[in-house]
């Protein structure tokens, strides 16, 4: 599905959920090899197979800020203890106690993921420009950046624009917010396109002077 608007710019977001992590059928075969270990392979693949086990757990199991909530999920985890005689082994403790720990597996291998450090990047009040004649004749033998994309992509509403942006940029330096204003391309939109223009080897980011700036060694192209 693609969403888009008439009028206006806009921002989508999307989230994905691990769901079939987080169900009945994925975490108790494993409390259930450890009950009941000649039953695994089997239980594995008929919970899998089952709709109700592909349900997820309700996460009130493990949260205690609303003990009602919690008491009517452990009530529905005993349930479905006792919907399969394989798993009557398994007491609700021990399904509280799997799930914490894989919820808590799961949190710690999040947390070790630290954030990248802040990268300089341009604004609305960056200049850029193009390169000149002895800059690119510097610049010929040198790779394009690893994340640089092979081409401009651009929705078909602003295609026509970003070209003619990009023919009025000459080898003296621009402010982004001076691009030509287009009903589809707010001031992010602008500052995206210049640092599409900067990956594909099209404009470099210069001081209003035009001279160039390294991001290695500057940390405010403005």
């Amino acid at each position: 599905m693609q969403a888009f608007t008439t009028e206006a710019p806009s921002l989508h977001l999307t989230i994905a959920l691990a769901t079939h992590d987080w169900c009945w059928a994925k975490l108790l075969p494993g409390i259930a090899a450890h009950h009941l270990p000649e039953t695994q392979v089997q239980l594995k693949k008929d919970l899998e197979a089952s709709v109700p086990m592909r349900h997820s757990i309700p996460p009130s199991l493990i949260c205690g800020t609303c003990k009602e909530a919690q008491t009517a999920a452990f009530t529905a985890t005993e349930e479905v203890l006792r919907s399969d005689e394989r798993l009557k082994g398994i007491s609700g403790e021990a399904v509280v106690a799997a799930f914490r720990s894989k919820i808590g597996l799961h949190n710690a291998l999040q947390d070790k993921l630290s954030p990248p450090a802040a990268q300089p990047c341009l604004t609305q009040d960056s200049f850029v420009r193009r390169f000149t004649d002895e800059e690119k004749e510097q610049n010929k033998n040198q790779p394009l950046r690893p994340t640089a994309q092979q081409g401009l992509v651009a929705r078909d509403e602003i295609a026509d624009a970003l070209p003619e942006i990009l023919a009025n940029i000459s080898t003296s330096p621009v402010q982004i917010r001076a691009f030509k204003d287009f009903y589809l391309l707010c001031g992010f939109s602008k500052v995206c396109f210049a640092m599409v223009c900067m990956d594909l080897g099209l404009l470099c980011a210069c001081d209003s002077n035009g001279i160039q700036i390294d991001f290695s060694t500057d940390p405010s192209p403005t």
